[in-house]
Order: C-alpha cells, then sequence, then structure tokens
C-alpha cells in the first residue's frame, strides 16, 4: 500500500480539528447497548488501574484537497466518546467537542435521535456511577488509545475498513464483495470510487437491505440454479461466485440487445430509478468483470427488482404482484409460502431480464402457475425442497434464445394437481387457478 501509515495514539493526541466524516458515511447510529458497553469497558479498565487500554481501530483518509483526516471506519466509537468527554468536563468543549460534533452530518434526524439518547443515558450513569469525574476525563484523554491507519488513497481505506470489521463484528458476504472489487478502482478518479461506495451503502442502508435481498437470493441462487445446482443460502464462503476476470471486456457480448431507452412496439422500454434506464446488455447469469463493472451490473438488478415489485410502473404483472404477495399477504403464513415467493421473483427477473416486457408480460401467469402448485402438492414447503426444486426451469429459460422457447415448462404449469392427503387448503393459489387456468385440483 502506498503512503500507509499505523499509529498507536492516545486519544489526547488525535488531531480531532482535522477529523472529517465524508458524506457517503451513514449516520450516527449506535444506540444505548453499544455506548453501554463501550462506557464498561473503560470504567473496568479504570477500575482496574491499567496504564492503557486500547479501545480500537480507526481508518482515516487523508483528504489533501480537503486538508482533511475523512473518517472511513471508527466515527460511531469516536462520536461516542466525544460525548462522553464533552459531558465528563467542560475542558472538551474547545479541546476535542466543538471542532467534531459540529459537523453536518449530525444534523441527519437519526444522528440526532441518537446523540440525544445516548447522551441523555451517560449523563445518567456519570451521576450514578461516578465519584470523580475529572478523574475518568483525563483517563481517557491520557490512557485510552486507538491504533490510528491513516491511508492516501481512498480505494486502499476501503478496503481497509472492510479487513478491520471482517475481524470484528460479522460482515455480510456482500460486503466482502464490495472490499474485493473495490480493489480493482485504481483506474478511475477519486469522486467515482466514492460514488460507487455511496451507491452501495444506499442499497444497503435503506428501509430494504436491496443489496442482501438481489445478492443473495436473485442473483446468486439464479446462478447456481443455470447450472443444474441446488442453489441454498449465500454466505461468506460462496463469495467467489462473484469473483470474476480482471480483463476489462470479454471475449463475448451479452447476449441481451433489449433496447429499454425507449417504448417500442413490443413495450420494452423500462425506467429505471431516478429516471435512469436499466444496462440494456447485461445479463443475471453473465461472466463477472472484476471493478466497476461488477458494481454496475449489482446496481442494475437492484433497480430491476425495485422496479418489478415495488414501484407503479408496470401496469399488469405489477397489479398481479401487488394483489398476490401484498394486498392478500395475510393468506402466506408459513415459511414455505416465502420461500416459493422468493422464487417467483427470481424467475421473474430472471425473465424480464432476456425478453424485457413482452417476455414477462406473457409469461407472469404461468411462472406463477409452476411455483405455487407446488404449495398444493405438498404439506409441507421445505427450503432444502425450494432448493432444489427449479434447476431445470431456470436453466431452460437461461439458454432460451426465443420467447416460444419457454413453453418448455407450460405443461408442467397446467398439469392436473394432485392435493396431497391432510394438506390444508390455501384459498389463494386455489383461486389463482380457477380464475386463471382450467386445472384439475383433486
Amino acid at each position: 500500500m502506498s503512503d500507509f501509515k499505523a499509529d498507536i495514539l492516545h486519544i489526547q493526541e488525535l488531531k480531532f480539528a482535522k477529523f472529517r466524516i465524508p458524506e457517503y458515511q451513514r449516520p450516527y447510529v449506535w444506540t444505548i447497548k453499544e455506548t453501554r458497553q463501550l462506557w464498561d469497558d473503560i470504567l473496568a479498565s479504570l477500575q482496574a488501574r491499567k496504564t492503557d487500554y486500547r479501545i480500537g481501530t480507526i481508518v482515516l483518509h487523508n483528504n489533501k484537497d480537503q486538508q482533511s483526516l475523512d473518517i472511513v471506519d471508527g466515527q460511531q466509537r469516536l462520536t461516542t466518546l466525544t460525548l462522553l468527554l464533552h459531558l465528563l468536563s467542560p475542558q472538551a468543549k474547545t479541546l476535542v467537542c466543538r471542532p467534531f460534533l459540529q459537523q453536518k452530518q449530525f444534523l441527519h434526524a437519526d444522528s440526532i435521535e441518537n446523540i440525544k439518547n445516548n447522551g441523555n443515558e451517560l449523563a445518567q450513569w456519570i451521576a450514578e456511577e461516578l465519584t470523580e469525574t475529572e478523574r475518568l476525563f483525563h483517563y481517557i484523554l491520557q490512557h485510552c488509545s486507538v491504533v490510528q491507519i491513516s491511508v492516501s488513497n481512498i480505494s486502499e481505506a476501503f478496503q481497509m475498513f472492510d479487513s478491520q470489521n471482517g475481524r470484528g463484528m460479522t460482515l455480510e458476504a456482500y460486503n466482502l464483495l464490495k472490499a474485493f472489487h473495490i480493489r480493482y478502482f485504481n483506474h478511475i478518479a477519486d469522486q467515482d470510487k466514492i460514488a460507487y461506495d455511496r451507491a452501495w451503502e444506499n442499497a444497503a442502508k435503506s428501509k430494504k437491505d436491496y443489496l442482501k435481498q438481489v445478492i443473495s437470493e436473485q442473483l446468486y441462487r439464479t446462478r447456481i440454479w443455470s447450472k443444474l445446482y441446488p442453489a441454498y443460502a449465500f454466505t461468506r464462503k460462496n463469495i467467489t461466485e462473484f469473483k470474476g476476470s480482471n480483463m476489462s471486456a470479454i471475449k463475448y457480448p451479452y447476449q441481451n440487445f433489449v433496447n429499454h431507452r425507449e417504448l417500442n412496439a413490443n413495450g420494452r422500454f423500462i425506467p429505471r430509478m431516478e429516471n435512469e434506464s436499466l444496462l440494456p446488455s447485461t445479463q443475471i447469469n453473465q461472466a463477472i468483470i472484476n471493478g466497476t463493472d461488477f458494481f454496475d451490473y449489482v446496481q442494475n438488478y437492484v433497480g430491476m427488482y425495485q422496479l418489478l415489485f415495488e414501484k407503479n410502473e408496470l401496469e399488469d404483472e405489477l397489479t398481479f404482484f401487488r394483489l398476490f404477495f401484498q394486498e392478500y399477504g395475510t393468506g402466506f403464513k408459513k415459511k414455505g409460502d416465502f420461500y416459493l415467493i422468493e422464487l417467483y421473483k427470481s424467475l421473474s427477473m430472471l425473465v424480464f431480464d432476456k425478453f424485457g416486457v413482452l417476455g414477462l408480460r406473457k409469461y407472469y401467469l404461468l411462472l406463477y402457475a409452476y411455483v405455487f402448485r407446488f404449495r398444493l402438492e405438498k404439506k409441507f414447503v421445505k427450503y432444502t425442497s425450494v432448493a432444489q426444486f427449479p434447476a431445470e426451469v431456470i436453466a431452460g429459460i437461461h439458454h432460451a434464445k426465443e420467447l416460444l422457447d419457454l413453453n418448455f415448462f407450460r405443461q408442467k404449469a397446467l398439469s392436473p394437481i394432485s392435493r396431497q392427503a391432510n394438506n390444508l387448503n390455501n384459498p389463494i393459489v386455489e383461486q389463482f387457478f380457477k380464475n386463471h387456468f382450467e386445472v384439475k385440483i383433486h
């Protein structure tokens, strides 16, 4: 690594005046639980008369353009520590707190709420559990330390962030992929690196963790099924599926040349989130190209997931999904129902990915019939059964070159259904078959 520096510094040696929380960072999210743990650890160290207590590691990007030290990792800990120092002694207001806590990042509603809650709790603990506040104040400054890692290259700073967190709290598997692909960012400008990181984090920090949803369910499992293997849960052991070639281009182009940028006679125009278009040359099962291509690939399918299942930009298909999976969702109560819902979403995305709106409009009801007849045929729908269930049909969709090539699963989807003995009625699924297809259920 270039311009890499690691130091063990006591809190009073930290340059709080130069610390900056960059815009791509999340708000202050520590709760009373994490705050209490830090409080107990420091207090126990003081009572044990330890001359040095290592609080942890902070990772900084030496941002020469901003003349600042941007906090890549450690802002939650540093913010809580600053808050504690502020409450312990008036000296902290000018020494530490004023230059740090006045940053605009703390104006976020979540940051304000958590700072307020944690501050109230810390004030109560100080009043109830301490007899000498100044003693703890000076102990923190003079005997508590951190490992400060400073890196001049922001890509390396992001890598260091993920490696540090990987040794502590368990990261989602997709964040290990982020660390891997950031290593191939050397050819792009710093502002572009930040933009990719921000888009990635926004997808993960939204109300629904879209990265976990799309990578774990719709991308990873579809890729495995397409190889005719059972597709189980995506874990850290499986991340090699998304580690690819270092080439900037591949020998053969992707097969999806659907024009998503304008509405044509086939109804293939699909607007994307933020009024952009979905990438016209990606395939779920494509070869993975390391670096920015991988980030573009993932973000494309996050946008597709939102479009198909959450936005109001598709008529028949979205109405169908809303009726059967959202408005009537109370009818789906078993875990098996939700396993099948994820399977249906994966199939729908794969068809849409290959053949656009035209393909999805033609086959979305058949896809539902193919998947949810399983609910009527089996008393229990187990995760293992679903993992092994759809490999042939997904591989068939993957290899289809024309819409007519998808007719291979029509016969299976609409064949008579033999209800297993003692299987409970599922009125939603039964009503679907009665409304849309003349399928015998006996």
